[in-house]
């Protein structure tokens, strides 16, 4: 069965979302690897490059500043991902 125009527009857009949304996990995935290492050298006392922290808060400003309404977009889509199909009965979240 040929697709109608509206459905390769939907295919279009889901695929665009997509790839959006993996270049944004991406991203966040580089962030969370800046601050699991700078808690691992906080966790064993080592000192912290002048530079790293620098990056550290540089990011962090930038999320607090974000207002485009992604995070309260996306959040929902996000955690329910994660509850999906656990093993446990327990969720991983509590409302709040």
């Amino acid at each position: 069965m040929a697709k109608t125009n509206d459905e390769t527009k939907q295919s279009a857009l889901h695929s665009s979302e997509a790839r959006e949304l993996e270049a944004k996990i991406e991203e966040l995935q580089k962030r969370i690897a800046l601050l699991e290492s700078v808690v691992h050298e906080v966790a064993l006392q080592q000192p912290i490059p002048a530079e790293r922290t620098e990056r550290l808060f540089r990011h962090l400003d930038e999320w607090l500043a974000d207002e485009s309404g992604y995070d309260e977009e996306t959040w929902p889509k996000v955690k329910a991902a994660l509850e999906e199909d656990r093993l446990s009965s327990r969720s991983l979240f509590t409302d709040e």
